[in-house]
């Protein structure tokens, strides 16, 4: 008996749970619908759907808009994720972009407005109706706890948070919702005027300052009139790229770049105004990033870190500075002297005397005389004559014997030759005797 009434009160239990909605999928609702996209062709229109539960979601067996869900593989729909339904999905990311959790449903969205129908099969039902729809702008949903729409203020929020949820639904505070978190990636320094005579081009730094590398693929680098794809680029954490070539051009008078993901959120914006030949814009680079400050520098650092390195000024200094030059000039001496009329005291003294001395010209000598080597030279020669007294006297004596020789046969030979002179020898030596006495 005990038994019976155990099997009556679980099929009991299971009715009840199988008729009461399932309260984890009445937490997907549809969050955004795109009407009437910007190609020329319907086919891009997409509706998106949110989950704000804390768990994934199969959406197999579901049905949007009266098309089925059905897939060979799981349409899982993560805890707090978005997933996109397109009518085509190669339209849709020809102008959208590529996404990850995209599906094909073959939906049909009119401009004039429709209300939508979200079905899980077992009870649950999210409807919406968006009226008239304006070109390349969505329809947004304004909270999760009401199903007020406005359009989104510039274009859409596909696969992010809505706009909309910052107003939340009339007489109430939306629910908090994740944000989804924007790679980390910074547009750090521009170098829009080349000069053309240097072989200079174009070029964009990008900084990733994550933790994670980031592709770029379906990501695009736009300024005011165009854009410029970056398929097939990857950044590195905490690493630069540097993007030339671009199919964009920066205006050298200033210009806006932003870099768009493939979501289309616009993950860094930058402006800067007219810039110098050769110039770059940089951003100050502040603990981990770098700010919104620029700076305009002639030394760029392509692929490095920004390091501001201002131009050197050439400053002219006039400054007094005291140098001992040599004068060459008399000394002067300024006195006052009294009159010569005037009666000078005992105790006169000279009137405010005022004497000027000015260097006074150093005498420079070429040769300056030494004591040491003349008394040196009189020692050795002292010596010679000491120890060579006899050699000396002995030479000097035969020396003077022979110019005696010498002398008087030259005096015999010229008196031979010439008998004047030696009449005038005898006289003279006639005349010395008498002179003597």
């Amino acid at each position: 008996m005990r038994f019976l009434n155990f099997i009556a009160v679980l099929s009991l239990v299971t009715f009840v749970f199988l008729l009461l909605p399932n309260q984890v999928n009445a937490q997907v609702i549809i969050n955004e619908i795109m009407a009437d996209p910007a190609a020329t062709s319907d086919k891009s229109e997409w509706i998106e759907l949110y989950n704000y539960s804390d768990q994934d979601i199969d959406l197999r067996g579901w049905s949007l808009d009266g098309k089925a869900i059905n897939a060979t593989d799981s349409i899982t729909i993560a805890k707090k994720g978005f997933y996109i339904f397109t009518k085509t999905a190669a339209d849709f990311k020809t102008e959208f972009g590529n996404i990850s959790n995209l599906f094909e449903l073959g939906i049909s969205l009119t401009n004039s407005g429709k209300t939508l129908e979200l079905t899980n099969g077992q009870g649950y039902k999210d409807t919406l109706t968006y009226s008239t729809a304006s070109p390349s702008i969505s329809w947004e949903r304004k909270g999760l706890t009401c199903a007020d729409l406005v359009k989104h203020p510039t274009a859409h929020s596909a696969n992010a948070v809505n706009v909309a949820y910052a107003t939340g639904c009339p007489g109430s505070e939306p629910p908090p919702t994740p944000v989804p978190e924007l790679p980390k990636l910074q547009i750090s320094e521009v170098f829009p005027s080349p000069q053309t005579d240097k072989q200079e081009s174009e070029w964009v730094e990008l900084y990733n300052w994550g933790d994670k590398a980031v592709d770029l693929t379906g990501w695009t680098l736009a300024d005011k009139s165009s854009s410029s794809k970056l398929d097939g680029l990857i950044i590195s954490p905490h690493q630069y790229l540097v993007l030339s070539n671009l199919t964009i051009s920066l205006n050298n008078s200033g210009d806006e770049l932003s870099l768009v993901d493939a979501q289309k959120q616009i993950v860094d914006a930058l402006s800067y105004g007219s810039i110098e030949k050769s110039f770059a814009a940089m951003r100050n680079w502040a603990d981990t990033k770098y700010t919104s400050d620029l700076q305009a520098t002639a030394r760029p650092t392509p692929a490095l870190q920004n390091i501001y390195q201002a131009e050197p000024e050439v400053v002219t200094v006039t400054e007094q500075v005291e140098v001992q030059v040599p004068v060459y000039v008399e000394k002067v001496v300024t006195v006052e002297v009294p009159a010569a009329n005037e009666v000078l005291g005992a105790n006169y003294e000279l009137p405010s005397t005022e004497v000027h001395v000015l260097p006074v010209r150093p005498v420079e000598s070429k040769y300056t005389l030494q004591i040491w080597p003349v008394f040196l030279a009189v020692l050795v020669i002292s010596g010679i004559c000491l120890f060579s007294d006899r050699l000396v006297y002995g030479n000097i004596s035969r020396m003077i014997s022979r110019v005696r020789v010498g002398f008087s046969q030259l005096s015999n030979s010229l008196s031979h030759r010439f008998p004047v002179l030696d009449q005038w020898k005898s006289r003279l030596r006639a005349y010395a005797l008498g002179q003597s006495t």
